[in-house]
């Protein structure tokens, strides 16, 4: 396959594209883009969320395209080069963020493919597809306690949202619909089959320092890595601080030490790769003079297979009830998510590794700890990550930055591999 120029395929500045992204993106890092005034924390459809929306409509409207919501809250836009085009090219990441998060997680994805839209529309560019920019509603599971919830539901991995999950201010999912005036009984409306759907992409900051370190500014996702997140409780006995021998307490904060450390060391011993979070915990009564009597803490395991996961999962889990009967304390175990690795797919990666190279980026495979859209994508269609480096490999952190070098990178292989693509399909 010949590989065009660059300046063939960039009749316009990348650059330019490139500063409004980051531009943009740091505009929705701040209030009233986000629900709280002092740190970006912008929540599946929250009031911040909400605002977003609106501006990203009004920044598209004044270039063309035209913006909207589906059954789900999700935004869409799309460009159709051609009438009656049924087979489309989806590109896509997330607009909500953690609390106290960072510019870029997400909304660099969104932002970059509706420039990237708005372009191909100006410049008028002739595709034997439709290109749809998807910006998911809820990856990061901020607000209410189940991650992926509109890229599960689009894809058909679950075929309907629990209405009464509820967020830290008891508002369930249903009354969250109803406050942005969505249908809820109609959220099912926006399950997607595979018909007409030719593959996924999806832009992402790389949330880690490996590309910082390789002085790369893009590299290639090989898969994402297989995750399983628990909730551990744990019951012992309340006691008098003073009164209650060492011997004879049933302590649940110690015996929740015990297994976070025996935790850190069973991920250690395991797999390089392999990686094993404490992440929240909650203690009662919570009081300086009173022993613990009851305890919860998160688990989450990761790891590049889903059988090197699935063999961690079990020696830590066996570990902590041994920890827990020695102590004399009640131990359980609740699965709250669970996905298998994704390999990314075979041909949408060489279509990257070309376009890089056509972009004079050294082409670089790596995995992807953190879990994403891409990963729910692939059921219904041929799925692919393009990372873009980020400062120190800091996200989740209002520290979080990339450079619009980088970013710029980030464009012109992403609309290399749209003509890539499109010569491919022809």
């Amino acid at each position: 396959m010949d590989i065009v120029t660059q300046k063939a395929i960039f009749p316009q500045n990348t650059y330019e594209l490139a500063e409004r992204i980051v531009q943009r993106c740091n505009i929705l890092a701040h209030y009233p883009f986000s629900d709280l005034k002092e740190e970006l924390y912008r929540p599946y459809l929250g009031v911040g969320y909400r605002q977003s929306i609106t501006q990203i409509s009004e920044w598209m409207k004044e270039d063309g395209i035209a913006c909207s919501l589906d059954k789900i809250g999700n935004l869409t836009a799309r460009y159709d080069s051609q009438p009656n085009q049924k087979n489309t090219l989806l590109i896509g990441s997330h607009i909500d963020s953690v609390k106290n998060g960072g510019a870029f997680d997400g909304m660099l994805g969104v932002m970059l493919g509706l420039e990237l839209l708005a372009f191909c529309k100006r410049s008028a560019l002739s595709l034997p597809f439709a290109l749809e920019v998807i910006g998911f509603g809820d990856e990061e599971g901020s607000r209410f306690p189940l991650g992926m919830l509109t890229s599960r539901l689009l894809s058909g991995h679950i075929n309907t949202l629990p209405a009464h999950l509820a967020d830290h201010d008891g508002i369930t999912l249903e009354q969250a619909f109803t406050e942005t005036g969505l249908c809820f009984s109609e959220a099912h409306k926006s399950i997607r089959s595979s018909e007409g759907l030719l593959g996924y992409l999806e832009v992402h900051i790389e949330q880690g320092p490996v590309l910082q370190n390789q002085n790369l500014p893009t590299g290639i996702v090989q898969a994402i890595a297989a995750q399983r997140r628990y909730e551990i409780s744990l019951q012992g006995l309340a006691g008098h601080a003073g009164t209650v021998p060492m011997s004879l307490r049933k302590d649940a904060l110690s015996c929740a030490a015990a297994m976070i450390l025996q935790i850190e060391e069973e991920a250690r011993a395991s797999s390089s790769h392999a990686v094993a979070t404490t992440g929240m915990i909650n203690v009662a009564p919570n009081a300086a003079n009173v022993i613990a009597g009851t305890v919860m803490f998160t688990l989450d395991i990761r790891a590049p297979t889903t059988e090197e996961r699935d063999l961690l999962c079990t020696d830590i889990l066996e570990q902590c009830q041994s920890i827990a009967q020695r102590r004399g304390i009640e131990f359980q175990a609740n699965l709250k998510h669970d996905l298998p690795a994704v390999q990314c797919d075979v041909t949408l990666k060489a279509l990257l590794e070309t376009a890089s190279k056509a972009c004079n980026v050294p082409p670089f495979y790596l995995m992807s700890g953190a879990g994403h859209d891409a990963m729910n994508m692939a059921r219904i269609t041929p799925s692919a990550m393009l990372f873009t480096r980020c400062l120190d490999g800091i996200s989740h952190n209002p520290l979080e930055d990339v450079s619009i070098d980088d970013v710029e990178k980030a464009v012109q292989i992403t609309l290399t591999f749209i003509k890539l693509f499109a010569e491919s399909y022809a």
